[in-house]
């Protein structure tokens, strides 16, 4: 039991740790309110005046399943490509490689707009492949591989792509396949996934 266990022991990103998924659930605001912020803090505390835990006494959200890793990854893909980078409103960032390569700069270019008939299937595949290893350190590198595809329907005013990677995981690496369509009119790009 204990070693099926241990296949299982994934951490999820710091931002999901940091998430309160249930903060109705958990009572610390309440808690919080009732006995104000200097006892929240620690100052004055007594033992029967804890804070009520929302993650339970096992710890049960420390980790998480190889399934949720990949809806996590997912999500974070599908937040990334819809968001649009600072360099594709300010092309001066560019002058300043290091903060193009930033969390400043996070996010795909800007493709509202264009017609798939402009679009060059490598250049994207090459953006989207950049902006995908620079933000979502979870991937392994040497795995991603992305598949552009001009689609038939929307006339010509989408594209869509397969993002095909292995995404770091213990005891060995999960395989995920995620397929996008990019509206070119909206700019919204519809990410489903997290398929192994």
């Amino acid at each position: 039991m204990d070693t099926m266990f241990q296949k299982e022991r994934l951490q999820p990103s710091l931002l999901d740790r940091l998430v309160d998924d249930t903060p109705l659930r958990s009572g610390r605001r309440q808690w919080v309110s009732l006995v104000g912020s200097e006892s929240a803090s620690g100052v004055g505390q007594s033992e029967n005046q804890s804070p009520p835990s929302s993650r339970g006494s096992s710890g049960s959200t420390a980790f998480i399943s190889a399934r949720k890793l990949r809806e996590f990854v997912t999500r974070d893909i599908a937040w990334l490509m819809n968001t649009v980078n600072l360099s594709s409103v300010y092309p001066e960032l560019e002058a300043f490689p290091h903060a193009a390569k930033s969390v400043l700069n996070y996010g795909t270019n800007e493709l509202t707009g264009r017609t798939v008939a402009g679009l060059s299937a490598t250049e994207i595949e090459e953006r989207i492949r950049q902006v995908v290893l620079f933000f979502e350190p979870r991937i392994i590198p040497a795995t991603l591989v992305l598949e552009v595809s001009k689609t038939d329907h929307m006339d010509g005013r989408a594209l869509a792509f397969d993002l095909h990677c292995d995404i770091w995981g213990q005891p060995a690496p999960e395989h995920l396949v995620i397929r996008s369509i990019i509206d070119l009119q909206d700019g919204h790009i519809a990410v489903a996934g997290g398929r192994s």
